[in-house]
């Protein structure tokens, strides 16, 4: 029997330690998913929203809480790189709400950088709000990629404003960072951001210089959203410079880039551009194709965007029933935690009660025991004194008895003693005084003296027995023969 428990035992440790594993597996397997997802977002954000969505599914298997959180902030990564906002806005929020309900600053800090990506063309200070609270959290947790992509978001946000200088000391801060941590990411994304603010500032050397930087990184890591914005830049530079043909190369490829990566703004973009070039190569009727393009895209834009903030006020509603809902919930688990909370004081309290009843019982039972036990011990000295009492008052008659026939006899020696012994004496007495008188002779006086001393002898010899004889009940009461002379 005990052999049989010991391989159960083993056999439910070993289970135990399987599904410990495959856990284990599982939470590597979604974040290696959500890296890769995250990697494609400048590739192809097509497959990287595939990929995360798996990494979405298998976490909510597991419930890999924090997978799941950078699962919906990946997704929403790649929606923007599509430039599909609402979608990105969406993911965004879903990811926050994980990360907030589990505490995970780094993500919650994460999710404000990449929510102040999408407001930056919308709402700049809003996008400013959300990439300053990232950056003081991630300045807390010394978090040096994030403070270092904070940094460079700053400064993509005074592009927006036109504050060209203010923009690239944020972007060489982060340069600087992200040099350390040699994230060749970070450092191609703030080397194009940089190319934008030196060629806004005229200053188109440094401008194309960053730019071949970015380019040059880019490709060594497949990173083809930032390769279609340096082209654009390297495009409008050798435009200023009037190199028109290699404005056009760079106009070609980098359309032929958006198409492939289905990025709606950068087509538009390179759409725009090649209008500009046609139109400075005097090329009219070419320039007016491209115009009416952008312009059919401008309708199609404009719909969309009709659609999308349609789709967005949706997106609110819902969000704002989710979020109430979630509130209510809260607020009802608060009150559950107070009640359960109270059930279980209340519970405490009755088990301290009944435990100091049940005391308090055992220790009265206890003391009614002793008291009985006491009870018994007294009624048994009773008795013992009883029988005590009794003895006594029996030691007590018996001497009472004993002490009155003494009494007795005391009187009858008292009285013998006065009259019996008296006599006798008496006579001595007289006969004295006859003899002093020399009224008698004196061998009669010695023979009547004899006869007195014989008399008292007698009589106390009498006395003696009598004392020694307790069945003795009085003395002797013999003839008074010596009264006369």
């Amino acid at each position: 029997m005990k052999l049989n428990s010991t391989i159960l035992v083993l056999l439910l440790c070993c289970l135990g330690f399987d599904v410990i594993a495959n856990n284990a597996k599982d939470t590597t397997l979604v974040d290696n998913l959500n890296k890769e997802a995250s990697s494609l977002k400048f590739s192809n954000p097509l497959k990287g929203i595939e990929t995360a969505k798996e990494a979405l599914t298998l976490s909510k298997k597991t419930n890999y809480k924090k997978g799941l959180g950078e699962a919906y902030r990946v997704i929403g990564m790649n929606y923007n790189f599509l430039n599909k906002k609402d979608s990105s806005i969406k993911y965004y929020h879903l990811a926050l709400d994980i990360y907030e309900k589990i505490r995970f600053s780094e993500g919650i800090a994460r999710c404000y950088n990449n929510l102040g990506g999408i407001y930056k063309s919308l709402d700049p200070n809003e996008a400013i709000g959300y990439y300053k609270k990232a950056l003081k959290i991630a300045q807390k947790y010394d978090i040096v990629d994030l403070i270092a992509g904070c940094n460079s978001n700053i400064g993509t946000i005074y592009i927006e404003k036109k504050d060209y200088k203010n923009s690239i000391s944020y972007f060489q801060k982060a340069i600087e960072l992200f040099s350390k941590l040699n994230n060749e990411i970070g450092l191609a994304t703030s080397y194009s951001n940089i190319a934008i603010s030196y060629y806004y500032l005229n200053d188109n050397k440094k401008a194309e210089f960053y730019c071949l930087k970015a380019i040059e990184i880019s490709k060594k890591n497949k990173l083809q959203t930032i390769i279609v914005s340096c082209y654009d830049i390297l495009a409008y530079i050798y435009l200023k410079k009037n190199m028109l043909d290699k404005a056009q190369e760079f106009a070609n490829d980098g359309y032929s880039l958006a198409v492939e990566l289905e990025n709606e703004k950068y087509i538009y973009e390179y759409k725009f551009l090649q209008y500009e070039i046609e139109l400075k190569k005097q090329n009219h009727k070419q320039a007016l194709k491209y115009l009416k393009e952008v312009h059919a895209l401008d309708s199609v834009e404009y719909q969309k965007n009709l659609a999308n903030i349609v789709k967005l006020n949706e997106e609110q509603v819902k969000n704002a029933e989710i979020q109430k809902q979630y509130e209510v919930g809260l607020e009802r688990q608060k009150n559950n935690r107070i009640l359960f909370m109270a059930a279980i004081i209340v519970s405490a309290l009755s088990a301290i009660i009944i435990f100091i009843l049940i005391r308090s019982k055992r220790k009265t039972e206890k003391s009614n025991q002793e008291l009985l036990a006491l009870n018994k011990e007294v009624i048994r000295q009773k008795e013992d004194l009883d029988r005590v009492n009794l003895k006594l008052e029996e030691i007590i008659a018996e001497r009472t008895k004993d002490l009155l026939s003494k009494n007795q006899k005391l009187s009858e020696y008292s009285y013998h003693l006065s009259h019996q012994v008296r006599g006798p004496v008496a006579t001595l007495k007289g006969l004295i005084m006859l003899s002093q008188d020399n009224l008698i002779e004196e061998k009669e006086c010695i023979v009547q003296m004899k006869k007195c001393v014989d008399d008292i002898d007698e009589q106390i010899m009498d006395i003696n027995i009598a004392l020694h004889d307790p069945s003795r009940h009085g003395l002797k009461n013999p003839n008074q023969n010596g009264g006369n002379l």
